[in-house]
């Protein structure tokens, strides 16, 4: 569903898009597991004593653990040393892969460069397919029609109802399986990666989610996704942080179908084409002081939101990421819960910044310590 094209990307696509859909995305069933997983996230805020510590050994066990319910079928503790493997092994795909690293460009120099970054993604590939491979044999040989356990699960049954299908087939379960995991797991802990580090440094802005978080739950229950609606200022502060702090700067590449001009510019057919989100998101002909973080750009005078055409963190079009409301329901049960329970504040004396730099295909905090107050 990313790097494939043609009846195979649409065929996987819609299976994609159903499964998701009949596993509980967008649906009190997911809500509620994603729930008992951002209670655990809590409990490891509180773990760090209100001293500093680092998001990136926290959030990505988070997500990880939401995709690895929905397509292993399985709640995993985040202290499961197998389990922490995998992740570490996404996580460092995702940081050693890029659009511009110089292999992609001439694929001879990963042979003379000593553990070139590609070697290191190839190598973690192989661990991960290793994993996926063993756990759907696992599912297969555990398999029963009757009682449709997970993503896995969906994926064989209609293997069993369509075995002559070009394109669903068991080599594509594979690649679906392994897409599904690298989207779902960096990008959306990224995202809340910046939406702590800006609560901690923009304080004022902290603080006007939580007087929102507690109006609407009195403190005396979890944010819940019913809860959103009335959320503006919650749902604009996150879309801010999807604007300053972009994690996909870059598209995934598309490739041009036909011969075509653009603006001037012949794009030959076979061409391949990125788009720059992050230019999107800073053009100052869309956006008013777009170096500002300031979530009130995107409330109107009746207190509503407001949309912006150039504003895509999900991407555009027919190859949108399949995972946004997943990543979505994510980022705001995980947001609202955490600053109901806690300050976040910088985690030194020193003055604190909001900086980036690209970690292979996400762009990532400079700094991503923070401290965790309990209330």
């Amino acid at each position: 569903i990313v790097f494939s094209s043609g009846k195979q990307w649409k065929d996987q696509r819609k299976f994609t898009m159903s499964a998701l859909r009949e596993l509980g995305v967008g649906k009190k069933v997911l809500e509620e597991k994603i729930s008992l997983e951002t209670q655990r996230l809590g409990e490891a805020f509180q773990s760090q004593n209100g001293k500093p510590f680092s998001l990136n050994k926290q959030l990505p066990l988070f997500t990880s653990s939401v995709i690895y319910n929905i397509i292993f079928g399985k709640r995993i503790k985040y202290s499961d040393s197998e389990f922490q493997e995998i992740v570490q092994h996404f996580q460092d795909v995702f940081k050693y892969i890029g659009v511009f690293v110089p292999e992609n460009f001439f694929p001879f120099i990963r042979f003379f460069r000593w553990n070139s970054s590609i070697e290191k993604v190839i190598r973690k590939q192989e661990k991960v397919r290793s994993y996926v491979k063993y756990k759907i044999i696992e599912h297969k040989e555990t398999f029963n029609a009757e009682n449709i356990r997970d993503f896995i699960d969906m994926y064989l049954l209609t293997l069993e109802k369509e075995p002559n299908s070009e394109t669903l087939t068991d080599e594509n379960l594979f690649h679906t399986i392994c897409d599904l995991f690298l989207a779902g797991t960096d990008t959306t802990s990224s995202h809340l990666t910046w939406a702590f580090v800006c609560m901690a440094k923009y304080t004022d802005v902290q603080e006007k989610c939580r007087e929102e978080i507690v109006q609407i739950t009195n403190q005396t229950r979890p944010v819940t996704m019913e809860d959103k609606p009335h959320m503006t200022y919650v749902a604009a502060t996150l879309f801010e942080v999807h604007r300053i702090g972009t994690i996909a700067s870059v598209t995934i590449p598309h490739t041009a179908e036909v011969q075509t001009t653009l603006q001037g510019y012949d794009i030959p057919k076979g061409t391949l084409v990125s788009f720059l989100i992050l230019e999107a998101h800073s053009d100052p002909n869309y956006w008013d002081k777009p170096e500002e973080f300031r979530p009130e750009r995107w409330i109107d005078e009746n207190n509503e939101l407001k949309k912006n055409e150039a504003f895509l963190p999900f991407g555009s079009g027919p190859r949108m990421c399949s995972g946004m409301s997943l990543a979505n329901t994510e980022a705001f049960l995980a947001f609202t819960n955490i600053l109901q329970k806690f300050q976040l504040e910088k985690p030194y004396e020193t003055p604190m910044t909001v900086e980036g730099n690209m970690s292979g295909l996400v762009y990532v905090p400079t700094n991503d310590d923070i401290r965790a107050i309990p209330l």
